[in-house]
């Protein structure tokens, strides 16, 4: 039972991943590019000490100025004011702005697809070997 529950899972994970990926990829394909500059870094204070958080700023196709906040923080700052950096956005809806680099578009997707694969090849591997072992 736990292996058909494996899976299944799997399998349902692997049809999620695909949907998230060809969404991604809708988006890379029909929005805007545009380059930002970090403006800002930001000291975040936490119990580890401090983190830096850098504020980028891009202009969109409609002349309009953004400001966009990264997610992640680092110590040492991974970026330094005036450093500069393709973002990918939504000209309808600039709050859609990411990152235009491999992790920001399809970390989900990777993380998403080990485990759909993992779980299905432990559901499928028991199947064609239950009876050899």
């Amino acid at each position: 039972m736990f292996y058909t529950i494996c899976l299944v899972i799997g399998i349902i994970i692997l049809v999620i991943t695909i949907i998230i990926l060809k969404r991604e990829l809708t988006f890379v394909k029909n929005n805007e590019r545009v380059i930002g500059t970090v403006t800002k870094l930001e000291e975040i204070k936490d119990d580890d000490g401090i983190t830096y958080l850098p504020i980028f700023k891009f202009k969109t196709s409609k002349n309009q100025d953004y400001t966009y906040r990264h997610r992640v923080t680092s110590n040492p700052a991974k970026w330094s004011i005036g450093d500069e950096v393709k973002f990918i956005y939504d000209p309808n809806e600039p709050t859609t702005a990411r990152l235009l680099n491999y992790s920001s578009i399809f970390s989900w997707t990777i993380i998403l697809l080990a485990f759909g694969i993992d779980l299905i090849v432990v559901g499928i591997g028991y199947y064609l070997f239950h009876g050899y072992f």
